[in-house]
């Protein structure tokens, strides 16, 4: 697992990459995306119009960044 936190300007920037367990794929489709749901209501109702949050599935890891406005 790689964590990072930067500023860039007025500007948080959040990455986050852990790598894949694999499973199979009908238990996949079960469990995928209520998490992630969760977190852009979140974000939308704490920081509405002031962030980007970007998840990719690679193939042997998930990538998430998450960029917040500070200002």
């Amino acid at each position: 697992m790689n964590i990072a936190i930067q500023i860039k300007g007025n500007e948080c920037v959040y990455t986050v990459e852990n790598s894949k367990i694999p499973f199979s794929k009908p238990e996949a489709e079960q469990k995928s995306g209520i998490g992630l749901q969760n977190v852009s209501r979140r974000l939308e109702l704490s920081y509405p119009e002031k962030y980007r949050l970007t998840v990719e599935s690679l193939n042997d890891r998930y990538s998430v960044q998450l960029n917040i406005q500070l200002s």
